[in-house]
């Protein structure tokens, strides 16, 4: 699952690397959607940021330190949000299993715990 979505992140439908250019005018639509999707926009954060690294690994020759520390912190940031944006889906996978199975999801069944 993690790999596939990775893969899906920084590729677009045809299968080809995307620009930096193009991933700020998806980030910007999805940022101004009426219906916001939280993982939608996570994963436009992440081709943008993705993008952002590539060219600076790119141009490393001619980096300053600033730009390499600014990297590091960018690379820093892709990882927790890939990280969130995975556990969304997993959790929103279960969350669906539990109601096609007409049970209790497990945020009910920790506020039960809870109580007890």
């Amino acid at each position: 699952m993690k790999s596939q979505s990775l893969s899906k992140l920084s590729k677009n439908n045809n299968g080809q690397n995307i620009t930096v250019g193009y991933a700020i005018f998806l980030h910007k639509n999805e940022l101004n959607r009426r219906k916001k999707n939280y993982i939608r926009r996570s994963a436009s954060k992440i081709k943008l940021t993705d993008g952002l690294i590539s060219n600076v690994k790119r141009n490393i020759k001619y980096c300053t330190p600033d730009d390499l520390v600014t990297m590091s912190r960018e690379t820093i940031y892709k990882k927790k949000l890939d990280k969130s944006v995975n556990l969304r889906v997993e959790y929103m996978q279960q969350l669906r299993k539990c109601r096609k199975l007409q049970q209790k999801t497990p945020h009910e069944e920790n506020e039960e715990k809870k109580d007890k």
